[in-house]
């Protein structure tokens, strides 16, 4: 509870030494885990956080929001492979466990999203189009989504889907500048 409070204060290094001195009490605690990775994570401290989030899901393999924590960390942290590997460990552990699953799904779609861009950096768009089009499918209101995906279909010399993604991005953030600018390219 401690943690929690320090979390809520965005207090982060008393985060991590509430869930250090917790761990010492209750060494399979998922929950300490997953607040001192996410305290790390916003310290910068990502090498630390990564270590922290594998003992989350070490304990927890079913936590869809654990992945995402996870994937986004290894995401800033350039390590693509990193990412399709973990990704892959979700999908064997959605299979494993399905019905335990705390399923949410923005956080589903953001597993698939973080997963499309380890794909498009590691030059296999077309897997990246497939993941991007799964979140899509669990949150059709994000307009990063459809932003991301127009990027590949411009890659792909696709205007015209490019074009169609472009418009729904513009439709849900309409104050974003940089998908009026991308569009604009397509255009040109």
């Amino acid at each position: 509870l401690k943690a929690y409070i320090y979390a809520y204060l965005k207090d982060y290094e008393n985060v991590i030494l509430a869930a250090n001195e917790g761990l010492k009490l209750d060494y399979e605690n998922d929950k300490l885990y997953d607040l001192k990775a996410n305290s790390l994570s916003f310290l910068g401290k990502n090498d630390e956080a990564l270590l922290a989030y594998e003992k989350a899901l070490q304990f927890e393999k079913y936590n869809t929001r654990y992945y995402n924590n996870y994937l986004t960390t290894l995401i800033d942290e350039h390590k693509f492979d990193n990412v399709i590997s973990i990704y892959q460990m979700y999908l064997q552990s959605k299979d494993i466990y399905h019905s335990e699953m705390k399923e949410d799904d923005q956080f589903e779609a953001d597993v698939h999203f973080y997963a499309s861009i380890a794909y498009y950096y590691r030059d296999n768009k077309d897997k990246s189009l497939e993941l991007l089009d799964k979140a899509i499918n669990l949150s059709p209101d994000f307009s990063g989504y459809y932003s991301n995906r127009a990027n590949i279909y411009s890659d792909k010399k696709d205007n015209t889907n490019a074009l169609l993604d472009y418009n729904k991005a513009i439709s849900l953030s309409p104050k974003n500048g940089l998908i009026y600018y991308n569009r604009g390219s397509v255009y040109l």
